[in-house]
């Protein structure tokens, strides 16, 4: 008998929505109870009742999703097997969280990779992805995917944001791999799903079973955000030479507020650039920092920052406007270099 059911339970003080689904394929179908979506023509249920990747002619990615908006107090459990020995090339992500359909394009959530490493060091590890930013979170023990891996794998995440990874095999008891916490996170989840990614010799020898997936979501809607309630309250735009300060750019940003206020989704826009905010807050009435993530440790410990891929700033001029996940603008300025009101400082090392 398949093995599937799905049920809400609405808290209504909390806002918490409780859900649970499994699926075990058992009835050879995904395109119903629960309905999977994606590549749908680049997998099968096989005669195991297992869900198979098939053959492909060149390489590539492939994806399916489901339905899923699990988020907090949660429990993701399922099976991988991989008929081969992953590398950089051949290995397969579970989507835990996602909150887009597309799992190959920029997305923010949570998955576990299983392989992805050169030589024998393959391994189960947590990431969590923003936009195209993947970082490890929980780095697993060398080893454990590294040869035809059948695995056994459960993630649990609690109501503060404490995650831990377990790895086992279909015979032998669950071992953690590690844990992390990471709170403030204000995850937004709509699917759960699976990546193979390969060459075309190991296109169909990617399999997943035993689904099973429980936890709550928040449905309370975010304390809206006003306009200065978060301004650009510094800039760093020509760092050489250096007069004490670290030797690369930065912007500072103050909440004005006597709130936190979430990050996760801003955007800042550089000139024509965009760069969005990966999980962050900033404290209320309280500064924050924004760097290169290769140099954020160049900065005091003692001052909060958030790393992004790249910070340009043009030293003559530019525009700036910092807006909310929704689009609205929460703050914006048009500097220029006049606004050192002194040649000397014009030549660099000086913030504005």
């Amino acid at each position: 008998m398949k093995k599937y059911f799905l049920f809400f339970i609405l808290i209504c003080n909390s806002y918490l929505i409780f859900a649970q689904f499994s699926d075990d394929f058992s009835d050879g179908d995904f395109s119903n109870n629960p309905s999977w979506i994606g590549d749908i023509t680049r997998f099968e249920i096989d005669s195991q009742e297992t869900l198979h990747s098939l053959i492909d002619t060149v390489n590539g990615e492939s994806y399916l999703v489901t339905e899923c908006k699990v988020t907090s107090d949660a429990v993701w459990e399922f099976d991988v097997f991989l008929d081969f020995d992953p590398s950089s090339s051949n290995y397969a992500k579970v989507y835990l969280m996602s909150d887009k359909e597309d799992l190959t394009s920029d997305l923010n959530g949570f998955f576990v990779k299983i392989g992805g490493q050169s030589g024998s060091v393959d391994e189960v590890s947590l990431y969590s992805q923003w936009s195209n930013v993947e970082t490890e979170i929980i780095d697993g023990v060398d080893g454990t995917s590294a040869s035809n891996p059948n695995l056994r794998i459960k993630v649990t995440r609690d109501i503060d944001g404490n995650w831990e990874l377990f790895v086992g095999t279909p015979t032998t008891s669950l071992i953690s791999q590690g844990s992390f916490l990471l709170v403030h996170s204000n995850e937004v989840s709509e699917y759960f799903g699976v990546v193979c990614k390969y060459t075309t010799t190991r296109s169909d020898k990617f399999y997943f079973d035993n689904f099973s997936i429980s936890g709550t979501w928040d449905t309370t809607s975010p304390e809206e955000i006003n306009l200065y309630d978060v301004v650009i309250n510094e800039l760093f735009v020509d760092p050489t030479p250096s007069i004490g300060l670290p030797e690369y750019e930065y912007i500072e940003l103050y909440n004005r507020t006597d709130s936190d206020i979430i990050l996760t989704d801003f955007v800042l826009t550089i000139g024509t650039t965009e760069k969005i905010f990966p999980i962050s807050e900033i404290k209320a009435d309280s500064f924050v920092v924004l760097v290169k993530n290769d140099v954020i440790d160049s900065f005091p410990s003692n001052i909060s920052k958030i790393g992004f891929s790249s910070i340009s700033l043009t030293n003559a001029a530019a525009d700036v406007v910092l807006t909310d996940k929704n689009g609205r603008i929460i703050h914006s300025i048009s500097y220029t270099d006049s606004w050192y009101n002194d040649d000397n400082k014009k030549d660099g090392g000086w913030s504005i």
